[in-house]
């Protein structure tokens, strides 16, 4: 290949690098507001489905981490 088709094939990458680079970036006006609390951000809703189940399962499990972490500090090993 000769010098100039060299230098166009650079030009050309070179101009669909920046094309295909800055392409996907969003103007600044579409960018959403921020949210104002930490359940906005971590998108957590109040779910009226919590049962008394769900509730006593989660105590149970809770209470047996607490008896794990209580015979692991006691007993030596």
């Amino acid at each position: 290949m000769k010098y100039k088709e060299i230098d166009n094939m650079k030009k050309l990458i070179v101009i669909l690098f920046l094309i295909t680079s800055c392409a996907s970036n969003k103007p600044s006006w579409e960018y959403k507001k921020a949210p104002d609390t930490l359940f906005e951000a971590v998108n957590i809703k109040d779910n009226p489905k919590v049962t008394k189940n769900d509730k006593t399962i989660l105590g149970i499990l809770f209470s047996g981490m607490v008896l794990f972490v209580l015979h692991t500090f006691v007993t030596k090993q």
